[in-house]
């Protein structure tokens, strides 16, 4: 599936379907996107870094919910990761469990560009009238990009990992 979304030139993104969210290339790709960004580590994690045990873990954890796993793709390259829950059987609602872009490729607006074609990828393929997602209380950039993305904050908790997180509701009329 690609789209070319324009904004400062066009750029050709692309979803490619991990069809093994487990295997040792996958893992390999996951978790140097995952650690390329040490803001996102410090405050989304509280971290340094993600060890590969977590990622297979928490990979495991969403498998069993059901979760669709992707990778960003500008051109040829992987430049960004995502996945999903579309049926959450905890509140009945389509989940985006994680969306980052590789610390190398934050510019341009790519994250942007990037997340309005997975919106309208869960859109089209789920004909969903909200996505929900949740930000850990600590990590207020990623608060901003959600809030600049539509997302309005819904309320707080605490998520199993123990970290304060609050959650945000993109609604679609």
């Amino acid at each position: 599936m690609d789209f070319i979304l324009a904004g400062g030139g066009y750029v050709l993104l692309s979803l490619e379907e991990l069809q093994d969210p487990l295997s040792e290339e996958s893992l390999e790709i996951q978790y140097a996107i995952l650690n390329s960004d040490p803001y996102f580590l410090q405050h989304a994690e509280g971290k340094i870094e993600i060890p590969k045990v977590q990622i297979i873990q928490e990979n495991l954890e969403y498998l069993s919910l059901g979760a669709k796993f992707y990778f960003l793709k500008k051109s040829t390259e992987i430049v960004g990761l995502a996945h999903y829950v579309p049926y959450n059987p905890y509140d009945h609602t389509l989940w985006l469990s994680l969306f980052i872009i590789d610390k190398a490729y934050q510019k341009n607006k790519l994250g942007y560009k990037g997340y309005l074609l997975f919106e309208d990828f869960l859109r089209e393929k789920h004909n969903v009238d909200k996505i929900r997602l949740c930000v850990q209380v600590q990590n207020k950039r990623g608060a901003r990009f959600w809030e600049q993305n539509g997302y309005k904050k819904v309320m707080s908790t605490i998520d199993q990992k123990n970290l304060h997180i609050d959650i945000y509701d993109k609604i679609f009329s």
